[in-house]
């Protein structure tokens, strides 16, 4: 059978969709990625491909932009729509939704190979393990299926489907994952949500092999387009053990530079030599909140401001860049430990601080706290695709907040900024340091960090289609 995905650039392969994609291809089933972003007459690409199948996956706040063009491809053809990601496994009353066929729970590379055989059989879909399924009856749901224990044995994401695009095809990075599943609960996160889904259907938290992992990253060693390796895991360096096993197979098999998370209070000085030696050029970390009170009682993260300041200093003493995550506007937080966060990173000086806008996601423990207090209103609609976008909480001083998100991240760096920040933030000057933030922020990633090279944003832009890859360690650009 034929399974289409419908994707829109986000500027990272999208790897949920091509790990499906591979575990299709791999049971025989015909797959087709279309990238409408990129791709103008995507629609009557859509139709000349004859789907059985339409594959999405949402987040909480794109879920709209899809359904609309779901809705148009079912007036013009017949097929299943099937949705996945965490907005289908958060809010299975998705599927009342019009036009919405099936959802996804959880972990879909067995679920959709099942439902795509169901299809070519003919079949019903109703009763296949992590499906929840509109019939003519009513919808039938069943359980998660339980989380893959051993990632070994999936289908590597198949990056060939979006060879046919620039946008992926030629850009520095590529996108990697070694594990899936986080221990911590931190409030503002839904992987506590997540675990509980799956609560005694085995191991949460799973990490592929070091000889996996490396071998991957192999292949994209061998791609003469790729000069960095971005690891999208919430948290790649667990352990010592870990750390140390890969770096050992990485420098000398891989080679290329890398990106990936830590957590502080996991970093050792140990595991900082072994990331710098291995490759890493820029680590990331969550700040999220300069106040020990709000970071420990309400965000759940218990890391003291020693652990990131050891951190950023590990790192730093041997060349590595530090990029820190932060969130403003956490139900509780006052004005003054908002101003703490932008102190605490001004202290361990990263190379990039990043702030966005507390968003109040249900169903995750601080979204609910924020429903119940009275700042955010139940339901899934009006959520911004992005962070930096405007919050749904009700927050007070919500001007101010949007001011301090645009006008942080340089002023980490700035001490004169920093001096005029408090009267700054309270001018209706918002648009103006919008703009500002976003050319900081573009400015660092592409020129100082290197996360999203000059040559990416030429791509993205649709206007510059290279001919030849930029070369490595110095070498001339195309």
């Amino acid at each position: 059978m034929r399974f289409l995905f419908l994707h829109r650039l986000l500027h990272q392969d999208p790897l949920g969709i091509l790990y499906l994609g591979a575990a299709l291809r791999r049971a025989g089933h015909e797959v087709r990625v279309i990238d409408v972003a990129l791709e103008r007459r995507w629609e009557q690409a859509a139709v000349a491909f004859a789907p059985d199948a339409v594959g999405y996956s949402v987040t909480t706040g794109n879920q709209g932009f899809f359904s609309e063009l779901n809705q148009r491809l079912k007036r013009r053809m017949e097929f299943v729509s099937v949705w996945g990601g965490p907005h289908a496994t958060f809010f299975p009353e998705f599927i009342e939704e019009e036009g919405v066929d099936a959802l996804c729970i959880g972990e879909g590379e067995a679920t959709v190979v099942d439902l795509a055989d169901a299809i070519d059989r003919r079949a019903p879909l109703a009763g296949i393990p992590g499906l929840h399924v509109k019939t003519a009856s009513g919808v039938v749901a069943t359980e998660p299926r339980p989380p893959v224990r051993d990632l070994d044995t999936l289908a590597l994401p198949d990056r060939t489907l979006l060879a046919h695009y620039p946008a992926y095809r030629c850009v520095s990075h590529r996108a990697v994952i070694a594990s899936r599943g986080c221990p911590f609960g931190c409030t503002f996160c839904f992987n506590s949500r997540n675990r509980d889904l799956h609560r005694g259907k085995g191991p949460y938290v799973r990490v592929r092999s070091v000889e996996a992992v490396v071998e991957e990253c192999v292949r994209h060693g061998e791609d003469p387009w790729a000069t960095q390796i971005l690891f999208k895991d919430d948290l790649f360096a667990r352990d010592e053990a870990f750390v140390a096993a890969f770096a050992e197979r990485y420098r000398s098999r891989v080679g290329l530079p890398f990106v990936c998370n830590v957590r502080p209070d996991l970093m050792t000085e140990r595991m900082a030599d072994d990331l710098a030696r291995a490759g890493a050029r820029l680590v990331a970390f969550g700040v999220e909140s300069g106040s020990d009170r709000v970071r420990y009682e309400i965000l759940r993260r218990r890391i003291s401001r020693d652990a990131m300041r050891n951190t950023v200093r590990w790192l730093r003493q041997r060349g590595v860049q530090v990029y820190t995550f932060n969130i403003l506007g956490i139900p509780g937080e006052t004005e003054a430990e908002a101003r703490q966060t932008l102190e605490l990173n001004a202290e361990l000086a990263p190379d990039l601080a990043a702030f966005t806008l507390f968003q109040p996601y249900p169903r995750t423990p601080l979204g609910e706290k924020a429903i119940e207090m009275g700042l955010a209103d139940r339901g899934y609609d009006g959520f911004s695709g992005t962070h930096y976008g405007p919050s749904m909480a009700r927050m007070p001083r919500r001007m101010q907040h949007e001011n301090m998100v645009h006008l942080y991240p340089a002023a980490v760096r700035s001490r004169l900024l920093r001096s005029l920040v408090p009267g700054l933030v309270r001018l209706p000057a918002t648009p103006l340091y919008a703009s500002f933030g976003f050319v900081y922020r573009a400015t660092r990633f592409a020129f100082s960090l290197g996360y999203v090279t000059p040559r990416d944003f030429a791509i993205y832009s649709g206007h510059y289609r290279p001919k030849r890859p930029p070369g490595r360690r110095g070498s001339k650009d195309a």
